[in-house]
């Protein structure tokens, strides 16, 4: 299963590899890994002031290996960068990402600004399926604790 995990398939993952998206010299490696799922991070593991730089790290890394899929875990919905996260993914286009990663969401309004950001556009399909047919189905009726979410692209 080595890299190759889809959405559907990733309960089935034993090991999911995060790489700082600021680290693009580590980006390669992951996918010579062994771990079933790359997870590329523009969360935590990525300083305020070098947000913008690990969103240019993976347009250049997707540019380059136009065969690699990864997973994205992106700012918490109520942070100053949620905005610039989800035009960056509308930007890279869903061709490289499996899923998007979604934490800290502690409210059904968090896991719905997703879908907000890509209502009227060509990706809402894909978003709308995966969230009503997905395990997290019902969180849109209730309230969450710091969970992370996963959509499939």
């Amino acid at each position: 299963m080595s890299n190759s995990v889809s959405f559907r398939d990733y309960p089935k993952a034993k090991s999911f590899l995060f790489v700082s998206g600021i680290k693009k010299d580590d980006f390669k490696h992951c996918f010579a890994s062994e771990a079933d799922a790359i997870v590329i991070d523009l969360e935590d593991s990525v300083p305020a002031e070098r947000k913008k730089e690990s969103r240019a790290n993976v347009l250049e890394f997707c540019r380059l290996n136009s065969d690699k899929k990864f997973f994205i875990r992106v700012n918490d919905a109520q942070s100053d960068f949620f905005n610039d996260d989800m035009v960056f993914i509308r930007e890279l286009g869903l061709k490289f990402i499996m899923g998007i990663m979604l934490s800290k969401a502690e409210q059904k309004e968090h896991i719905e600004s997703v879908l907000k950001k890509f209502r009227r556009s060509a990706y809402n399909l894909a978003y709308r399926k995966c969230f009503r047919t997905s395990k997290f189905k019902s969180h849109s009726r209730t309230s969450l604790r710091k969970t992370t979410c996963f959509w499939g692209i």
